[in-house]
């Protein structure tokens, strides 16, 4: 027991090499704190509360955003603090540093009663298996511009850091 604990409680490498939960088949559906969100398979679309959405969401309006806008899916689990689900939107910096979930309009919070681990963690892993598998990746023809590509590949967890390495190292001796 303690050495499974142990391997259970240590900190992850990198991105896992295979999905860690069943991956459901969409339409799917969550119902967060402050939205109710769903995926049909190609579209992730959430539609504010009007009573648990912040001002800067509920202004914004309802929102809607093609797997081709969307470069990642970040899960905090809602059985700790700050739980919430965040879309990693293309066009911004891997490492560029969000705004509070509460005032994402690209995130949802989870509360009690909301965004259960069972309910929001398939729902994250079916988005992200989506992005992995169904979005075709543009050619990019400028080598100036391949390895700006490539960190964003590496920064949504699409290529391991292996991969990342042994690319980066490619692309350098062609360039």
């Amino acid at each position: 027991a303690e050495a499974l604990r142990a391997a259970v409680a240590g900190p992850a490498a990198g991105p896992a090499e295979r999905f860690l939960v069943e991956v459901p088949e969409p339409p799917l559906q969550l119902k967060a704190a402050d939205a109710r969100a769903s995926f049909d398979g190609r579209e992730v679309s959430l539609r504010w509360s009007r009573t648990g959405a912040s001002s800067t969401k509920w202004k914004t309006g309802d929102r809607h955003y093609p797997l081709s806008d969307l470069r990642g899916v970040e899960w905090h689990s809602p059985e700790a603090p700050g739980g919430h689900l965040r879309l990693r939107l293309r066009g911004t910096a891997p490492d560029a540093v969000p705004p509070p979930p509460d005032q994402d309009p690209a995130a949802v919070l989870f509360a009690l009663g909301h965004g259960a681990v069972h309910e929001s963690l398939p729902f994250a892993a079916a988005v992200l298996y989506a992005l992995r598998t169904r979005t075709p990746v543009a050619a990019v023809a400028e080598p100036s511009d391949r390895m700006r590509h490539l960190g964003e590949l590496h920064g949504a967890g699409l290529l391991t850091d292996a991969e990342y390495a042994a690319l980066r190292d490619r692309f350098a001796t062609e360039a």
